[in-house]
């Protein structure tokens, strides 16, 4: 579960390195993001090789969603003995449109949320771990 003012690795290569939440979208009675969920995030720090024609600018204000959550309460997943599944929290960019600024995608995630919700460009993006 993922909260506001978090900072955020960034698994695809769009040019960000971390960014930082800013509001979780569409959960108005809860605070908390899960896997799968659209954020709203500002660029902290941006990768070194990327510093010529790079899409993402440090402080520019994008979409995202959430692909590795280092808290897995509350996914609904059958659980019994894991605390978590991933070391860290992770994103994917989005642009205007909805759609990932980066090619690839760095590291594993849950594919059945993305199945859930219908991401089919996301879904065939992300490498298959679970």
């Amino acid at each position: 579960m993922l909260g506001k003012q978090s900072f955020v690795y960034v698994a695809d290569n769009s040019g960000a390195r971390f960014v930082k939440c800013i509001q979780v979208v569409g959960k108005s009675q809860f605070k908390y993001g899960s896997i799968g969920d659209l954020l709203v995030v500002v660029v902290k720090s941006t990768r070194a090789g990327f510093r010529k024609n790079r899409q993402v600018k440090k402080g520019m204000v994008l979409k995202g969603v959430l692909i590795r959550v280092a808290s897995i309460q509350g996914l609904g997943l059958p659980v019994s003995s894991f605390s978590s599944f991933f070391f860290e929290n992770a994103i994917i960019l989005l642009n205007s449109k909805g759609e990932p600024l980066g090619t690839r995608v760095f590291g594993p995630s849950l594919i059945l949320p993305f199945r859930k919700k219908k991401q089919l460009k996301l879904l065939s993006m992300l490498p298959v771990a679970f």
